[in-house]
């Protein structure tokens, strides 16, 4: 059988110690927390309901559950005594929380790692690295989703934390590595065999001859030496690895209530539903035990937690699915198991002296192993609240949700119950008549009134039923405040804004008012990515063994950045949000402050707009990706030629005879009559100035020189074409 936990002999503690500790700490924590969890999952999955629009629920004290109105029967409609209407609602609850989740997601925060020393290079080239490796992490993990997932949970859910690890895979590519072995092979060599020095000048010599080293007549011997030599027998494979970042909410992470920062929470636990076919592929001891047993993880007689994490009652869960339980315990919480195993407390803490992660598999405890809570998790911790979890954002909408739909259900009733009925009297109205015939216009119908009235006084009508005034009053109410409850104003997502003239500044002005207030949450944001993101730079640097590179998409086109350990010497200070007071702005919202500044009409700024390197990004911004600008041609060609000037260097032509200078010429020659010098000049600068270019003339100065031949060449161009285009000095033109 596999052991769920490797042998220790530092700890002194048995298998069997080891693991009824961890389940009895792991258990103490369950009970301990078991009301706070219950109020948790039920508070959260009620948001979970209404933002999927299941807001006809009740909940049921029996069931320990929400009970959905359209699932009953009527027997037990009537026996609670519920009309069982069908689910008409206008889901505000969503609509708002999709509106914050977009303005906040409009931009990934950014980081800046900051040096230990400014003026150690070490220190510099490894900051420089940790951003290169944040950019690849962010890559891989699709960062951008990650972010709006982040808000989902922070938005429906008590809090949000992420969970950080390296993963291997196939996809990922493969490492071939060669095997090397240790071979004998025999060298023949001659020696003297008088003195028994080597002869090498002499192999192949038998006649009889005076030996170099000791002058003595010899005929040289002939032996054989050993040696042991590497050969390659095979290569190994090892799959590629990959920083891989996964978010939870409230929902499937549980945590105590009482701690105020991360540091202070002595257990963690994840909860997943996954197949069990790959448990017992991932645990074979499981397997061959057939022990494997699955209740779903419920806490006591509170809410079921498979239960909780399931939207609709119909979402019938597989008997292939087992809820995976993954606890993490602090070593400083190994105490929880009593001060009278003191002795034992300690040797768990020497055995796991960063705390440990058991996984159940059900209830079955499968795997025991030495990992800290704080190298893989990150929670975001709300600074509005005096504990790690807070309120989540779309709480305050719940109540507001509920009198909405309360009130168009008020106002579907009065309009499909409130249309007037009649009353006539029989003897008066020719009931069979009408009955019998066809409603055209202009139909007549027998009837008698009695003596001395009317047909009217014979028909009665019922008053219809109307919704009073203050109903619309109450529903305009109810709009400004649920946009006013959790900051979603109209102006933050295109919306009209009441009163005012509505004028473009006016719409501007309102909309940086409304992110203001939510310029709280991507501060929270921002802090936590920086969290997120620095656990994951220290997991990729314990896995890396070799430099490596990814491509990325600059102003030169496509280009390899390198992440070498020799750039991984120093060390960072710290690392802080990159403008996190910043709210994220829109496409639209660039394209105005670009469109203003243009409108000013600086010429040093309209310089630098119009510079080659930024045509690219102003046709970008002005949204006609396939808007010509003149000089983006000439750009494109030079960020061409410099791909293959990188790959090259000068060509000597020998010896100038006024000078006597040497003379090159860059390996791609230049157009004199039909190169923009200006612009292409220009590109080429800006590429030797670029980290590309600098690190180009510290790997390859060879390459680097072509690239600076280039440039003086077309700056050569530029000034012979000034001298022709000139005018000649005479005369007139004096």
């Amino acid at each position: 059988m596999e052991p769920i936990a490797e042998e220790s002999e530092e700890s002194g503690l048995p298998i069997e110690e080891v693991e009824n500790a961890v389940l009895e700490i792991y258990q103490n924590f369950i009970t301990g927390n078991e009301s706070y969890r219950t109020g948790v999952l039920q508070r959260d999955k009620k948001a979970q309901l209404y933002w999927e629009g299941i807001q006809n629920i009740w909940w049921s004290d029996s069931a320990r559950d929400y009970k959905q109105v359209n699932d009953l029967s009527d027997t037990e409609l009537d026996e609670y005594g519920l009309d069982g209407e069908d689910e008409r609602n206008v889901n505000i609850y969503k609509a708002h929380g999709e509106a914050i989740i977009a303005a906040l997601s409009a931009q990934v925060p950014g980081i800046l790692w900051f040096p230990e020393d400014a003026d150690n290079p070490n220190d510099t080239d490894t900051s420089k690295a940790y951003s290169a490796i944040t950019d690849l992490i962010r890559r891989h993990n699709r960062y951008d989703l990650i972010l709006i997932k982040a808000l989902f949970c922070l938005y429906n859910q008590e809090y949000c934390a992420a969970y950080l690890w390296n993963d291997r895979r196939r996809e990922y590519g493969v490492d071939k590595t060669p095997i090397n072995a240790t071979q004998i092979e025999k060298r023949p060599h001659t020696i003297c065999p008088e003195c028994g020095s080597e002869l090498p000048d002499l192999e192949g010599v038998s006649d009889p001859i005076e030996c170099p080293v000791c002058g003595a007549p010899i005929v040289p011997e002939i032996e054989e030496e050993e040696f042991e030599i590497s050969v390659i027998v095979g290569e190994s494979e090892e799959y590629r690895r990959r920083t891989k970042i996964e978010v939870f909410g409230s929902l499937h992470v549980e945590i105590p209530p009482h701690c105020k920062k991360q540091s202070e929470i002595p257990v963690l636990i994840l909860r997943e539903d996954v197949n069990l076919s790959s448990m017992l592929d991932r645990y074979q001891h499981l397997r061959e035990e057939g022990h494997l047993d699955d209740t779903g993880q419920s806490t006591g007689g509170g809410i079921d937690e498979r239960e909780a994490r399931r939207v609709t009652q119909s979402d019938d869960y597989s008997s292939k699915v087992v809820t995976k339980t993954t606890c993490w315990i602090r070593p400083w919480h190994f105490w929880d198991w009593g001060t009278d195993n003191s002795e034992k407390v300690e040797g768990l803490q020497k055995r796991f002296p960063k705390g440990c992660k058991a996984v159940f598999v059900g209830d079955t405890l499968a795997e025991i192993i030495h990992e800290s809570m704080d190298d893989h998790w990150s929670i975001c911790a709300s600074p509005l609240s005096n504990t790690v979890a807070g309120v989540p954002l779309g709480r305050p909408e719940l109540p507001i949700q509920e009198m909405k739909t309360e009130l168009l259900d008020l106002g579907l009733q009065t309009i499909e119950y409130g249309i007037p009925m009649l009353f006539a009297d029989p003897a008066v109205v020719g009931f069979d008549a009408f009955k019998n015939s066809r409603a055209n216009p202009g139909s007549m119908y027998p009837a008698q009134p009695e003596m001395g009235q009317g047909i009217k006084d014979s028909i009665f009508e019922t008053r219809p039923t109307t919704l009073a005034q203050e109903v619309s009053t109450l529903d305009r109410s109810l709009d400004e405040a649920g946009q006013f409850a959790v900051g979603s104003f109209p102006s933050i997502y295109g919306g009209s804004i009441s009163g005012g003239s509505k004028t473009a500044r006016e719409y501007t002005e309102s909309r940086a008012m409304a992110l203001q207030r939510l310029s709280i949450t991507w501060k929270q944001l921002s802090y936590w990515t920086v969290d997120v993101f620095s656990i994951g730079v220290e997991l990729f640097l314990k896995d890396l063994k070799s430099d490596q590179k990814f491509v990325e998409k600059n102003q030169t086109g496509f280009v390899n950045v390198w992440i070498r350990q020799s750039e991984l010497q120093g060390k960072v200070g710290n690392a802080e949000p990159e403008a996190s007071d910043q709210f994220p702005i829109s496409w639209s919202q660039r394209r105005d402050m670009f469109i203003e500044i243009m409108q000013m009409q600086i010429p040093e700024i309209s310089s630098a707009i119009f510079a080659p390197q930024n045509l690219q990004h102003v046709s970008s911004v002005l949204g006609f990706p396939d808007f010509y600008i003149p000089g983006a041609d000439d750009r494109n060609k030079q960020h061409q030629e410099i791909l293959t000037l990188t790959q090259a260097e000068v060509i000597q032509l020998g010896v100038s005879e006024e000078t006597g200078q040497p003379e090159v010429q860059s390996s791609v020659g230049i157009e004199p009559f039909l190169d923009n010098h200006l612009v292409q000049a220009q590109v080429c600068r800006a590429f030797l100035v670029s980290p590309q270019g600098r690190d180009l003339q510290s790997t390859n100065p060879g390459a680097f020189n072509n690239v600076l031949t280039h440039m003086l060449e077309h700056e050569g161009a530029q000034e012979a074409l000034n001298m022709m285009q000139a005018p000649e000095e005479g005369p007139d033109n004096s």
